[in-house]
């Protein structure tokens, strides 16, 4: 900021200059028309600093927003703005160490201005050591208290001395440049002993003692701090050994002491060189295998934590190493303010992580502190997943039970939430009714139940398929009710639940126990029944799909049969080859048809139908499996856990395994990655599986989508089986009226998404902005603005309907894109029984003309397959069959009579 202070003054005397020059002068044109630019150039940074500000107005959490400011601000000569701008980052984001060396020395020069100004940079300074762990920043910390001790007053070198021991503790161990904060330590108190020595040359006898006693102890001091210093196995090390040799030989740790250290240092040097000189971006596993070897040397709990440090400096966005620091930090680490501090910069850095909000909440729980403010926080983040906010919920509510709170609060806060996760995420956010049971458990506790018996009743009616709850009902009964009502309860549970084993072993034991004769004997009946009843059910699901099996197999075997037979020269074989031909095709359908039609027919059957073959023809060759069609049928052998797993397609056909785990070993530890090729092995498909060890890695996967990977974009998606009915499957975005969602169209195809950004963010709240692209990266012309509020919408599809962009005249519209046909098809079909829904387009002719048939529907259109090869429909084959049968001699009596 000083470099754009000093611009700006040197502008401002430019101007002056050329306002005192002569009128006569030449130049005088060309600064006007210099000054006319630079204020052009400012009013349009003026204008790109007022978007962004009124973007983050409406929706702070926009870190590149944050980014792009600051980029803007630090051109312009309003420091104040800029300070605000970095606040207000700050207040949301945890800052790099980039940032916070930016800003740092754009506050430096101003803090020697007034004690107030240095009280704000020391501030500033105790903010950034609090990030992340830097050495540098440290450094820069105890440089400038140093020179600006004297604004200390007469404390000055205490309070330097007490930076220079929070600097040694937190980065004094550092590997490889923990030595830089050592080197300054010793040199500012090598200082304070030659400023001694002075005082005692000049100041009179009746001081001498006193200063004498100053001088010892400090010298005493500098010997123990080179002693400590060699202590600790760090980069240099020999030549600390010199000096502190130099200083004095007392300084000098002993032989033994030195082995050891010399030891250490040889075992750790290899992981430092090979982590400083590594060119991958992740390097988690580099700084695991440091770890084990600074455990296996004997490490400390501050070196292992000072590993920890280094490695979320590099990867302050990776979930599992926090979570694994934290779980650390709360075995090994004592001081409560540490503790609070790693937690604390855990939420900041991972927010949706589940494990680091429940730590620190158990954190607060354990020091004393309050949890309910957490809870504020909590409900104002998205988290990816529908339990993990449930999760979150029930560990509050678990605290409020502990921590002795009134029962009927408890039940006010699980209903408050209930509502909540209704609200958000629909059923789907508490599917298990978690939160009802614990309602229901504190409405038994208030002694209240017939109440929780009627809770019971609407749980059980969303869960009779599910054997858990039923248990869980009778267990009620048992305990709250009496025993004809558990026998209801089960009788009603084994009557209802598509899994009756093991509650009638539940009813049949209770009867047992509690019943008559003819009640045990009942009771078995039932459960005979209603197991045969089951039984039967499955079977005959398992017979149909064997059946459909069968045909599917069948009508493929045609298939190939048809295009085998095709390869025959028809001209040769005349008419008699192509009825011969056509018997043997029709035979094949119609055993396949047959085939299809009964229960427990084995495929092999299917394969043993063979098509004779003429005397006089020669034996064609057998069918072999073509190798140039996948089946996809079923799903590609997917990975074993679909949650763990995403979906990766649009690959470029020279991919390897090797450079997609390079794309994907930042979100997690990977376990497998699939690459589909075509049978034969021959041809990469262009799709593949990566699947993950954590499923919370699917979440930083999902990040990845769009990535643009050898000039074609990576599409990442959630792995959804087949089988998945579709009116089921996940819709990224729903296709219904949206009016906070605008639809672009005749946009420049060189228009990209960082410009269109610009454009629409005057009219203030865009929450996103999707710019449609071709699998290159290639711009389609059309593109969809989300608005976090209709105003906002309304008001921008005035201003960019008809807006002129480049050589465009662009239209703007709210965003009501068409349903999807075949998501609605098949609820047609599912809702209906109809096993095809058709979609007949009736052409509306201009007037005057006649209508003009579409490509496939013209008369001249010849189709290439022989006739008697043509696969038949189902309808040709019936027609066929009926033919076939021959005429009665009532029909040759009718036919003659026409």
């Amino acid at each position: 900021m000083s470099g754009s202070l000093t611009a700006c003054l040197e502008r401002l005397q430019r101007n002056g200059e050329g306002d005192n020059s002569d009128k006569g002068d030449d130049s005088d044109d060309d600064d006007v028309s210099s000054s006319s630019s630079e204020a052009t150039q400012d009013n349009e940074l003026v204008r790109r600093i007022d978007v962004l500000e009124r973007e983050l107005a409406v929706n702070p959490m926009q870190y590149d927003k944050h980014l792009q400011l600051l980029k803007l601000l630090r051109g312009s000569p309003d420091l104040d703005r800029l300070r605000d701008a970095r606040e207000r980052m700050q207040s949301q984001y945890p800052l790099s160490v980039k940032l916070w060396t930016d800003w740092l020395k754009d506050e430096i020069p101003i803090a020697q201005i007034s004690r107030e100004a240095f009280s704000y940079v020391i501030n500033l300074f105790d903010k950034a050591v609090s990030d992340y762990q830097s050495v540098q920043i440290w450094q820069l910390y105890a440089e400038f208290s140093a020179s600006q001790m004297h604004q200390w007053g007469e404390n000055g070198t205490s309070m330097l001395r007490q930076v220079y021991e929070r600097a040694i503790e937190e980065v004094g161990v550092h590997f490889g440049e923990g030595d830089k904060i050592w080197e300054l330590y010793i040199a500012m108190e090598t200082m304070v002993f030659m400023g001694l020595q002075e005082l005692q040359q000049t100041d009179g006898e009746d001081k001498q003692e006193e200063i004498r006693e100053q001088v010892r102890v400090q010298y005493d001091h500098i010997s123990k701090l080179y002693r400590m210093r060699l202590s600790i196995p760090m980069i240099p090390h020999n030549i600390t050994i010199i000096q502190a040799r130099e200083w004095d030989t007392d300084a000098v740790p002993d032989a033994d002491t030195l082995r050891k250290v010399e030891d250490m240092y040889q075992t750790l040097l290899p992981h430092e060189t090979t982590l400083n000189c590594t060119n991958n971006r992740n390097t988690i596993e580099l700084y695991r295998a440091y770890m084990l070897a600074e455990q296996s040397i004997g490490a400390d709990t501050d070196r292992i934590v000072c590993m920890y440090e280094r490695c979320l400096a590099a990867h302050p966005l990776n979930e599992g190493v926090w979570i694994e620091y934290m779980r650390y930090c709360d075995k090994q680490v004592v001081k409560t303010a540490k503790l609070e501090s790693v937690h604390f910069r855990a939420i900041r850095n991972v927010p949706w992580s589940r494990e680091c909000w429940i730590g620190y909440m158990r954190h607060r729980e354990k020091s004393g502190s309050a949890v309910e403010e957490i809870m504020t926080s909590v409900v104002q983040i998205n988290f990816p997943n529908c339990t993990d906010l449930l999760e979150i919920i029930i560990e509050y509510i678990s605290y409020l039970l502990r921590n002795n709170t009134n029962n009927n609060d408890v039940i006010s806060h699980i209903a408050k939430y209930s509502d909540l996760l209704q609200e958000r995420q629909g059923i789907e956010g508490d599917s298990k009714d978690k939160l009802k049971q614990m309602m229901l458990e504190l409405i038994v506790r208030n002694g209240d139940v017939n109440e929780a018996r009627k809770q019971w009743e609407d749980v059980i009616l969303r869960h009779q398929d599910e054997v858990w709850f039923w248990f869980k009902y009778a267990d009620f009964e048992r305990h709250h009710g009496d025993v004809e009502l558990e026998r209801n309860v089960l009788l009603r549970g084994v009557a209802n639940s598509k899994r009756p084993k093991e509650l009638c072993d539940r009813l049949l034991e209770f009867e047992r126990l509690n019943g008559t004769l003819n009640q045990v004997i009942t009771a078995e009946e039932k459960c005979v029944i209603r197991e045969s009843k089951v039984t039967e059910f499955a079977e005959s699901s398992e017979g149909l799909f064997q059946s459909r099996q069968v045909l599917r197999a069948a009508r493929k075997r045609v298939k190939r049969g048809a295009e085998l037979v095709s390869r025959v020269d028809m001209n040769k074989k005349g008419i008699k080859g192509k009825k011969i031909i056509k018997e043997r095709t029709r035979k094949v359908i119609k055993i396949a048809e047959s085939s299809g039609s009964e229960d427990g027919v084995k495929s092999k059957q299917v394969r043993d139908v063979t098509m004779e073959t003429p005397k006089k023809e020669q034996a064609l060759p057998p069918v072999q499996e073509s190798s140039s069609v996948m089946d996809t049928s079923q799903d590609p052998v997917p990975p074993q856990d679909q949650s763990n797993t995403v979906f990766i397609s649009n690959l470029p056909y020279g991919a390897s395994r090797d450079k997609i785990r390079e794309i994907f070993v930042v979100c997690g530890e990977i376990v497998n990655i699939r690459l589909e090729s075509k049978r034969n092995q021959s041809e990469f498909l262009g799709f593949g599986y990566v699947q993950f060890k954590e499923i919370e890695s699917v979440t930083s996967a999902l990040k990845l989508d769009r990535t643009m990977m050898n000039d074609r974009l990576l599409y990442v998606t959630r792995f959804v089986s087949k089988s998945c009915p579709i009116d089921m499957r996940p819709q990224k975005y729903d296709r219904v009226l949206d009016k906070k969602t605008l639809y672009l169209n005749k946009l420049p195809f060189d228009l990209d998404r960082g410009k269109l950004e610009e454009i629409v963010g005057g009219y203030g709240g865009v929450k996103q902005v999707r710019l449609m692209t071709t699998r290159k990266g290639k711009a389609k012309g059309w593109a969809y603005v989300e608005f976090e509020e209709e105003t906002s919408a309304a008001k921008a599809l005035l201003g960019l309907d008809q807006l002129q962009i480049g050589d465009n005249k662009i239209s703007a519209s709210i965003s009501n894109p068409p349903p999807s046909k075949k998501r609605d098809d098949w609820i047609t079909r599912k809702e209906t029984g109809v096993k095809k829904v058709e979609h007949k387009k009736e052409p509306i002719p201009e007037q005057g003309k006649p209508t003009r048939k579409g490509l496939h529907d013209r008369k001249t259109q010849v189709m290439l397959l022989p006739r008697s090869v043509k696969l038949h429909t189902q309808g040709d084959v019936e027609m066929e069959q009926e033919i076939s049968k021959g005429m009665s001699n009532e029909d040759f009596r009718q036919m003659m009579k026409k």
